[in-house]
């Protein structure tokens, strides 16, 4: 059962179905976009039920994606990179640096993202 607070913040809003998420679906199908989605309950209900349909029948489209080509992979020692010099950042990089100097840190692969501008954004791959 709700307590008395909890019915007082209860905020009912409108059914949202979504059709925003599926606009590049929409268009590559001459569909339409998420902009002609039905406003109205019913012809919005009948309007996912045929692209649930759609999205049955061309489920390879639907679920695939361009593989990212912008990064490369490194097997290296994590290094920290910050974009202001903070000293407890400028310390804990060299102990990192210590640390796998003295071979007690293992290195690790790493995902190197690739901007077109030429920084370099290092993710870690666990």
């Amino acid at each position: 059962m709700h307590s008395q607070r909890a019915m007082r913040t209860w905020v009912v809003r409108p059914r949202e179905w979504g059709f925003e998420w599926l606009d590049d679906f929409l268009r590559s199908h001459h569909i339409g976009n998420a902009s002609h989605a039905p406003t109205d309950a019913k012809g919005a209900e009948e309007w996912m039920t045929v692209l649930n349909e759609v999205v049955v029948r061309e489920s390879d489209s639907f679920f695939s994606y361009e593989p990212p080509t912008d990064y490369r992979l490194e097997e290296r020692h994590p290094q920290l990179f910050q974009r202001t010099c903070v000293r407890k950042r400028l310390a804990q990089d060299a102990k990192l640096k210590a640390m796998a100097a003295e071979g007690k840190l293992r290195p690790r692969r790493f995902c190197v993202l690739l901007r077109r501008s030429g920084h370099r954004i290092p993710k870690m791959i666990w």
